[in-house]
């Protein structure tokens, strides 16, 4: 009687178990059907949310074609496993060690220099990364953003250009920053800002009253430098690295377009730096600054809004550093050659005794006149590389064109 109780219960206990093994086995059947059927609708957006999503396609693992995706994705769970495992076994293995040598201080110290080293590729990283996150955090208290909210008479500012693009805003916040200190701002605008930057300069290191303006098309702030040339041939201030003369060949196009309809042709185009106005939390305000990487563009001035001069003691320290950039003096050089040039070799309209357009206008760019001499030997070092370089040149006779100053 006892033996047959024994074994009902011992089958009773089987019957549980193979139910129970049954059950999970069931589910683990039925679980992948049910997260791909409720996919898009469930788990992708909350991976999403919870990053795993941009973590997979920062690293490469999202392809498209699925069985790719889900080796990648399998293959990072293997190494995630791995890892935790090769944890778990030096854990285990430095618990035993303890544990066996813990009594002796000796043992301890002996120990412990080894595994500081062992855990250093884990532990420096996770060191730093908080350091970071720390200093982050210190940054975004003391930002502008913050700054502006917790000032009364700021944070409307915030509310007043909330809907600005960010390159536009921060033009504005610091204009509202110079209004506020009592400075007086020199806006310039059209004909204004033509006039301003349509004139031979001595040079860039000495002559730095540029414009600061907001491109439209480019989203974006730039320091627009004087350019020389007549309006219709502003484009050939383009610097060129490696055959920088070439940019002559320009002037056959605009020439022709010079009574067309095209709008560059009518446009001044000057060189231009990109700028942006930054959150100094030192100083607890925006100052102007130089991207990094940024490089000069020639500048279509019918594009620019908001535009200021830049002549102000703000604009000092990025001055000094801006006057010293070899692209900024290479473009200003190329302008002021073309200036001289451009006349040598069209001196001329095309097939008339007449003088050429670019001839008349150069005599009318403000300080042209003063400063030839100073570019003189820049020309003669762009008529010498046409002579050289440039068979079609070569049959182009030089008219020396008196333009009252020695040319």
């Amino acid at each position: 009687m006892l033996t047959d109780l024994l074994w009902f219960f011992n089958a009773k206990h089987q019957y549980e178990n193979q139910k129970r093994l049954g059950l999970a086995g069931l589910i683990g059947l039925l679980l992948p059907i049910f997260v791909a059927w409720k996919w898009n609708d469930w788990f992708y957006p909350l991976f999403k949310k919870l990053g795993f999503v941009a973590f997979a396609e920062r690293h490469g693992m999202i392809s498209d074609m699925p069985i790719f995706t889900f080796l990648h994705i399998a293959a990072a769970v293997l190494a995630i496993c791995l890892l935790a495992l090769l944890g778990f076994i030096i854990v285990g293995m430095i618990m035993f060690i303890f544990g066996t040598l813990g009594s002796s201080n000796l043992g301890v110290t002996i120990l412990a220099i080894p595994v500081i080293i062992l855990l250093s590729p884990i532990i420096l990283p996770i060191v730093i990364r908080e350091y970071w996150k720390h200093r982050q955090s210190n940054e975004v208290k003391n930002g502008m953003i913050p700054t502006y909210k917790k000032d009364p008479e700021l944070r409307p500012l915030l509310t007043k250009y909330k809907d600005s693009e960010k390159n536009l805003q921060g033009y504005e916040l610091y204009a509202e920053q110079r209004k506020r200190h009592g400075d007086e701002i020199q806006y310039v605008y059209g004909r204004k800002l033509e006039s301003l930057l349509n004139r031979a300069v001595l040079s860039i290191e000495t002559d730095r009253n540029w414009a600061i303006g907001y491109c439209i098309s480019k989203k974006q702030n730039y320091i627009l430098f004087p350019n020389p040339l007549p309006i219709f041939a502003s484009q050939c201030a383009e610097y060129i690295p490696m055959r920088p003369y070439s940019v002559i060949y320009k002037f056959n196009n605009l020439n022709s377009y010079r009574f067309s309809d095209d709008y560059c042709s009518r446009e001044l185009h000057v060189p231009a730096l990109p700028i942006e106005f930054i959150w100094d939390a030192d100083k607890q305000k925006l100052v102007p600054s130089i991207p990094e990487n940024a490089k000069m563009v020639l500048q279509n001035l019918s594009f620019i809004r908001h535009s200021m001069g830049c002549n102000h003691l703000d604009f000092k320290e990025l001055q000094d550093n801006v006057s010293q950039r070899t692209d900024v003096f290479k473009w200003n050089k190329i302008a002021h050659t073309m200036l001289y040039f451009i006349p040598r070799v069209f001196p001329y309209e095309v097939n008339t005794d007449i003088e050429s357009a670019i001839s008349k206008e150069v005599k009318n760019i403000p300080n042209a006149d003063v400063f030839y001499s100073l570019y003189a030997a820049d020309v003669q070092e762009c008529e010498q590389y046409f002579k050289e370089v440039n068979q079609d040149y070569r049959a182009i006779q030089l008219k020396k064109f008196d333009l009252g100053y020695g040319l």
